[in-house]
């Protein structure tokens, strides 16, 4: 898995969070680079990420006042890498940036998977290009703690609801009991941003048990599974 950061979009302090978010994937993290022009004084915090932790810092110069150029860089970096080490599946792009649409279909119409970082309020085609997406602001732990808080039973959109149950019902079809995570999974592939964490839980078997009451689920520990009545 190859990680590529825009630092000129995204916050230095969103990096632990970054990197406990992809630890998740089961891809072995081969590099983390972090592009900025490296010469502005803003980027130093960046810097000292980077140092503590060892990532590869990538200077992306900005010949252009005002124009942000570690789009472009990424954008070149990504399509050297896909040509010179074909073995790697799996690219994360971290980025409030739009212009990489067209970068992200070219990957997956290479068979490659696509992660996106960013954030919520961009607009749909942009998060829906992706094979996954996360968004960054959840992984703020003060706007976390704030959904969790004041907004703890936001109702989950009918079509995502409705995809959910078709999913739960074909699955009852193969076999007599599968493991919660394959909801999970499934939805992702149909809706690249959903993430159940969105609406408002810190746990998925509490997120499971509400939505999905009228099922026999079995929770034990981090452990849940829909059984066939």
């Amino acid at each position: 898995m190859q990680v590529f950061i825009d630092a000129d979009n995204i916050s230095y302090k969103l990096f632990n969070n970054i990197k406990s978010e992809l630890i998740n994937f089961p891809d072995e993290i081969q590099s983390i680079n972090v592009y900025a022009d490296w010469s502005k004084s803003e980027t130093n915090n960046w810097i000292e990420v980077c140092k503590n932790n060892g990532l590869n810092p990538i200077m992306a110069t900005r010949y252009v006042k005002l124009k942000e150029s570690s789009d472009m860089k990424i954008a070149v970096d990504i399509m050297q890498t896909l040509y010179e080490l074909q073995h790697v599946n799996t690219y994360v792009i971290v980025s409030n940036d739009t212009d990489f649409i067209q970068i992200v279909n070219t990957l997956k119409k290479k068979g490659k998977r696509v992660i996106g970082i960013g954030s919520a309020n961009k607009n749909k085609i942009l998060k829906d290009s992706y094979n996954n997406f996360i968004s960054i602001d959840k992984l703020s732990k003060r706007f976390y703690k704030r959904r969790v808080n004041k907004d703890k039973k936001i109702k989950m959109e009918e079509d995502i609801y409705n995809k959910s149950i078709e999913i739960i019902e074909l699955a009852f079809d193969t076999r007599n009991s599968f493991n919660a995570t394959f909801i999970n999974d499934k939805l992702k592939k149909f809706y690249p941003s959903f993430d159940w964490r969105n609406y408002g839980y810190t746990k998925y078997a509490n997120f499971i048990s509400n939505y999905y009451s009228n099922y026999n689920i079995s929770c034990k520990g981090a452990h849940v599974l829909f059984l066939n009545n």
